[in-house]
């Protein structure tokens, strides 16, 4: 993630994110929908 990134989602700068990291910033009632979208189940 650039540092926009990190400006957008109010984190300080790191070498790296995880989407765990993400998730703490999207609105709990939001975050199912979020990581289905993200990781879909492989048939």
């Amino acid at each position: 993630m650039d540092e926009q990134g990190f400006s957008l989602w109010k984190m300080p700068w790191a070498d790296s994110v995880t989407f765990e990291e993400l998730s703490a910033h999207i609105h709990p009632a939001d975050r199912d929908r979020v990581r289905a979208a993200q990781f879909p189940l492989i048939n």
